[in-house]
């Protein structure tokens, strides 16, 4: 992907890296996106009422990744695909599962400048 550059400080390309345009087809539709990322991960980046976040997408368990659910009582979570276990949405905190208590995926630094979402 060519993007115009909205840094003066060409320092700043060593830290952050393109994760997708913010009119992304699967940001819009569905308001997340799952990509490659530091060296064979997964990353996923989320768009909502609440903002724009990221997190490295594998689950402290097993090495699963996650997808976002909404629950039965509507409130929308992260699932691990291998085990069910649920994070939040927001922060990325374990809520429930076979991943360790006090854990949560790890959160990516997230910014949108010129309708390019950059993270690291």
């Amino acid at each position: 992907m060519e993007f115009e550059l909205w840094y003066e400080d060409f320092s700043i390309a060593e830290l952050m890296k393109v994760a997708c345009k913010i009119d992304d087809e699967d940001l819009v539709d569905r308001g997340w996106k799952s990509f490659d990322c530091f060296g064979g991960k997964t990353c996923l980046i989320l768009k909502d009422e609440e903002g724009l976040r990221g997190f490295v997408n594998v689950c402290p368990h097993m090495g699963g990744s996650t997808e976002p659910t909404a629950k039965d009582d509507g409130t929308k979570v992260l699932k691990c695909t291998f085990h069910a276990a649920e994070f939040d949405i927001i922060t990325g905190q374990r809520l429930s599962g076979l991943a360790p208590e006090g854990s949560g995926l790890r959160a990516l630094t997230v910014e949108e400048k010129g309708g390019v979402i950059y993270y690291s």
